[in-house]
């Protein structure tokens, strides 16, 4: 709060008062971040700890773990065929991530004790809470420690106020003699071993049995590892058209969007073709893909593969004695005339400025190597190299021989700006759009005829 309230001690009461005059209306600005003192909150609890909130759960879920002879051999046949603990737990996981249904009824006490595991089984559906207490039965009848886990998934924790309406989330954690991990058993696009990014970094209580309780955070995925790669390797023909040999590497929340589609969902025939042909036309408008390839290796911590080749794509179209060659996989931040126009009408700024929305978003590098028809050459725009506090963004054009080299790189900011620096932001802006004007397109000299 940028105002200190007034307390006042009369009758053996206290009394305190939080007041504020002239508030000025609270207006959406670009990139705003979550951090500011714009955006003012009060809440109000009893006096209370965490460890209190954490053994009040643990007195609403003590019973709920349960494992009844219908639970027994919902067990059983999930693992069948598990060779390895390890094989074990990641068929629960799929399990309960993707065959139990989420369905949230929030009557009575239901917003805040889950179901039993015995009732998700029968009924095939349960919330967070009710979908970590089945996975946690699950693994005490293997032996193994598992306790739910509280927490504001995507949200911050005023951690001076012990209070349960902070939380809107439950997952579960795991205890292996390799260290705790942490699941999110209501996220079945995100692999085993992985969190949502919502669920990262956040203030946390692991709440055991007999109520204990353990304030922790949870862990966040380091920003290096979301690098996303394409390699693009390919032949242009005197029509304009390309064929082109692509290898894509995911990492991060990309990879696990990836998996989730995939493993998710058992691609048929026509599944595969629609998916492959989205991938293609990526590349280019009108390209056929075939030769796709999957390598998945996000259960373990790796990154996602996909390897497929893009045939007979419209690449270029021919102008006369020109053709004009357009690189739709560098993905450039469009006309950023009107959103430069906005930010100079608003002012001042009041809220604080997150770095990493400002365009062009996202960390990734493209590749293209292009063989050129026999007598085309290029007339290279000029390479891009800007760098600053709201990200990296190059670009570079070169040829040697009949071979067309692109390499373009995006690097997004990060952290938390002071409203004062918008100017910094609109100057970028405008330089990003004056030296990206030409970027997405080259022009080629098709050869003479004879």
């Amino acid at each position: 709060l940028t105002f200190q309230p007034v307390t006042v001690e009369a009758n053996g009461r206290r009394i305190t008062t939080w007041a504020v005059q002239d508030v000025p209306k609270i207006e959406a600005e670009l990139f705003a971040a979550d951090s500011n003192d714009v955006v003012q909150t009060i809440e109000v609890g009893a006096p209370a700890r965490w460890q209190d909130i954490g053994a009040w759960y643990a007195g609403l879920a003590r019973d709920r773990y349960t494992v009844t002879p219908a639970v027994e051999q919902k067990l059983k046949t999930v693992v069948v065929g598990a060779k390895t603990l390890e094989d074990t737990l990641k068929a629960l996981h799929r399990y309960v991530t993707a065959e139990v249904r989420y369905v949230a009824i929030s009557l009575g006490m239901g917003g805040y004790q889950p179901r039993s595991a015995a009732d998700v089984v029968a009924t095939g559906y349960g919330d967070c809470k009710d979908k970590a207490t089945l996975f946690i039965s699950f693994l005490s009848r293997l032996g193994i420690e598992a306790n739910p886990v509280l927490l504001s998934a995507g949200g911050q924790v005023e951690r001076n106020l012990p209070t349960i309406s902070q939380f809107n989330h439950a997952i579960a954690a795991v205890e292996r003699p390799g260290g705790r991990l942490f699941v999110d058993l209501t996220a079945a696009g995100v692999p085993w071993g992985s969190l949502p990014g919502p669920d990262q970094g956040q203030f946390a209580l692991v709440v055991h049995r007999d109520g204990r309780t353990e304030e922790t955070t949870t862990p966040e995925r380091d920003d290096a590892a979301e690098w996303n790669r394409l390699e693009l390797t390919g032949t242009l023909d005197t029509a304009g058209y390309a064929t082109t040999r692509a290898e894509t590497m995911l990492a991060g929340a990309t990879a696990d969007l990836y998996h989730g589609m995939v493993a998710g969902s058992a691609l048929d025939s026509a599944g595969r073709a629609r998916f492959l042909r989205g991938l293609a036309s990526r590349i280019y408008p009108e390209a056929e893909g075939d030769s796709l390839r999957f390598t998945d290796e996000t259960e373990v911590g790796g990154n996602f593969r996909v390897n497929f080749v893009a045939r007979h794509g419209r690449a270029a179209r021919l102008a006369g004695p020109v053709a004009i060659l357009s690189l739709p996989f560098i993905r450039l931040p469009g006309d950023l005339g009107p959103l430069i126009a906005e930010l100079k009408a608003r002012s001042p700024r009041r809220f604080t400025i997150e770095a990493s929305e400002v365009p062009p978003a996202g960390d990734e590098e493209n590749h293209l190597r292009l063989e050129l028809p026999e007598g085309w050459h290029a007339e290279l725009p000029k390479n891009v190299a800007l760098n600053g506090p709201f990200g990296e963004l190059s670009i570079s054009y070169a040829q040697e021989g009949r071979i067309l080299d692109i390499r373009s790189r995006r690097v997004a900011g990060r952290g938390v700006l002071a409203p004062q620096r918008i100017n910094e932001v609109i100057d970028w802006l405008e330089k990003v759009a004056a030296e990206t004007r030409e970027a997405g397109s080259v022009v080629l000299m098709r050869a003479a005829k004879p």
